[in-house]
């Protein structure tokens, strides 16, 4: 599985930060580098890369022997679902400006990114601020909350296979409506896997046999260990997505036949048989 680090953060400068009490200011999120904020009603998708950017009011300067004006921050920023699990790994940094006197309101600003696991629930999210004036021993917070729709909107409560959908081809992106196939056509099916048991790591073990079945339950086609789903993550994996294709021979008699998906989850023993009919005509 590939990992989610969050991205480089830019420190700009836009003026001198005035005397009132710290606060993180102008927080916005967006699709974008430099774009346009989101609104309340738009959201993510998962896998998708979330902007941020936010700025420091308030803070302390502090004159130095060279009669030179400073300021000392740290921040960090976390991204979390709503129990407080990290989204990915927290991020942190130091700002320390000097100050002219043309800076008459300036306010350090803070730009970064980080990625979605790309398979989150749909549901809301946070991104959790926090800055530190180093100088006067105060700390400020605040919260951006935000949309992502993702695959599922929840974990079911035992290992599932379901959303299993027929396809022309591999690639193709658009169901078929009703699987209906002619002797010998290529059949490609994705579905997904949900419920399964979580490790040490968030590490998981998942696999799954396929078989297609007559009407009269007489076996036609059979791959006992058709694919092994076996990972860790930083973020709890919500759930997977399993794939296979197979042709059926050109003299299989035309009618109703069943794909079965048996499922394992290798770590708790747990076992599902799910099965979804097609046609051939």
């Amino acid at each position: 599985m590939r990992a989610f680090p969050l991205l480089l953060v830019l420190i700009t400068a836009a003026s001198r930060c005035p005397a009132a009490g710290l606060t993180i200011a102008n927080g916005a999120l967006s699709t974008s580098d430099g774009g346009e904020s989101i609104a309340a009603s738009q959201h993510f998708l998962t896998g998708e890369t979330v902007y941020f950017t936010f700025q420091a009011s308030g803070c302390t300067k502090k004159t130095d022997d060279d009669e030179r004006d400073h300021i000392q921050l740290e921040y960090s920023v976390t991204a979390n679902d709503k129990d407080g699990l990290l989204l990915d790994k927290p991020l942190s940094g130091k700002i320390s400006e000097e100050l002219t006197p043309q800076d008459k309101n300036w306010l350090p600003k803070v730009h970064g990114s980080f990625v979605l696991p790309d398979t989150l629930f749909t549901g809301e999210y946070h991104l959790q601020i926090e800055i530190h004036d180093l100088i006067a021993n105060t700390s400020a917070k605040s919260q951006l909350k935000f949309l992502a729709i993702g695959g599922r909107k929840q974990k079911p409560a035992h290992l599932t296979v379901d959303e299993l959908h027929f396809f022309r081809d591999e690639e193709g992106r658009q169901p078929v409506n009703k699987p209906t196939y002619h002797p010998g056509d290529a059949i490609h099916v994705r579905f997904q896997i949900a419920g399964f048991t979580l490790k040490e790591l968030n590490s998981y073990h998942v696999s799954y046999g396929i078989k297609v079945l007559r009407a009269d339950r007489t076996l036609v086609f059979e791959q006992p260990q058709a694919a092994s789903e076996k990972d860790r993550t930083f973020y709890p994996r919500g759930y997977l997505t399993g794939t296979f294709n197979f042709s059926l021979d050109k003299k299989n008699a035309l009618g109703t036949y069943h794909m079965v998906v048996e499922l394992r989850d290798d770590f708790s023993g747990q076992k599902q048989i799910t099965e979804f009919p097609f046609i051939l005509e």
